[in-house]
This record gives structure tokens, sequence and C-alpha cells, in this order.
């Protein structure tokens, strides 16, 4: 019977074998993309045996799964932190917005993954990586849903609105706007800095969901900051 230092010593070394793993997979998934990566590619460039990654991951997809979880607990960090910067409901959801889009630009490679395994061609099944992916972003979701709700109940956010929706719309509306190749390219073309076009949209979204009292706020400060010039 292995006494508990020895218990460790084999967590820590699976763990490590584990990573290692993923550190390989991640690079060729984010070098040659998902269609042109096998099981292994990935064993030659970890230097594992074939057999050895199917100890800790049962298919391509399941790792694909646990590379894409890292990239999902960084937006939950960043998200949390850009919520407990506001104190009311409207500022949070803006809050996370601006996370949102900075995670987009700071880890685009990431980004661009979570893009790719939400599309149709992935479904969770009954895998611990794909269980563990879908409970981390539902916890995402879960701090905007819950700063909505706030918002509704401090009066900085229309009470008519179905939280989930909400979030379904601003979270989808921002992605999208990412996305857009245009983006990229038509606000440079015109003299625009990219960051003031997605501030534009995100103040846009912010405002399409704020109670009147908030909107006048807002136009009162915007109004100061004219007279300031």
């Amino acid at each position: 019977m292995l006494n508990m230092p020895d218990e460790r010593r084999r967590e820590r070394e699976r763990e490590r074998r584990r990573n290692e793993i993923i550190d390989a997979a991640e690079k060729l998934f984010l070098s040659k993309g998902y269609d042109d990566i096998t099981m292994d590619d990935v064993a030659a460039d970890a230097d594992f045996a074939k057999g050895t990654l199917y100890v800790y991951f049962r298919s391509k997809e399941s790792l694909f799964y646990a590379v894409v979880l890292r990239g999902v607990r960084c937006m939950h960090t960043m998200f949390a932190a850009a919520a407990k910067m506001e104190t009311i409901g409207l500022d949070k959801i803006y809050s996370i917005g601006v996370a949102y889009y900075e995670f987009s630009k700071k880890y685009s490679e990431y980004f661009k993954l979570i893009s790719y395994a939400e599309s149709e061609r992935f479904s969770c099944r009954d895998d611990e990586n794909a269980l563990e992916l879908t409970k981390v972003s539902q916890n995402n979701l879960n701090i905007m849903l819950e700063s909505i709700r706030m918002g509704q109940e401090d009066g900085s956010i229309k009470s008519d609105l179905d939280p989930l929706m909400t979030a379904i719309f601003l979270m989808e509306t921002t992605k999208a706007m990412i996305l857009t190749t245009g983006f990229h390219v038509t606000p440079h073309r015109n003299g625009l800095d990219r960051d003031d076009v997605m501030r534009f949209t995100l103040e846009r979204l912010k405002r399409s969901i704020a109670t009147t009292s908030q909107n006048k706020i807002a136009d009162d400060e915007a109004r100061e900051k004219v007279k300031r010039r």
C-alpha cells in the first residue's frame, strides 16, 4: 500500500504528464487547426507513446475540450474581476463587455478556439473535459445573469427584459462584431481605431438595456464633456 507522500508524487506526475499533453495539443491546434491534427501528432510532439494519451483523453475531441477549457477559465477570471469592479448592474454588464473584448485581443488564439468549439460541429458529450467546459461556460453566463438581475433590482436595467435572452443577445452581438472581418479592416480604412468602434458598440448595447433615467445620466455626462472641450 502506498503511503501519502508516494500517492502525492504519483498524482503530481500524472498531472504533469496531462499538462504536457495539453501543451502539445494546444500548440498544434493553434498552428494547424483541429482537422489537420491527429493523436499521433500530439503524441510525437509531447514525446509520449500514443497509448499514453488515451490514458488521459479518450479522443481528440476530448483533448480539444481540455485546451479550450484553459481559455474559458481565463475568460471566467476576467469576467469575475470586471463585474467586481462596479457597483450597479448596468455598469457591471458594460465592464464585462469590455473584458470580453480585451480577452479577444489578449488571448486571440483562445478566443478563436472557443468560437470554433461553440460551432454546431461539437456537442458536449459524456466526457469529463466536455462537462467541465460546459460548467465553466455556464458560470461565465451566470456572472452576466447575476449582473442583469442586479441591474433590474437597482433600477439601472429595464425590468421587462428577460435576463437570459438579454445575456445571450449581448454576448452574441459582441462576439459577432469581433469576428466580423470588416471590423478589422473598415475602421482602419476610414481613419478609425477599432477600439473606438468597439467602445461605441458596447455603449449602444448598454443604452439598449438601460432605463430611461440611466440614459439621461449618460446624456448629461456627454454634454458636460462637450462643454469642457
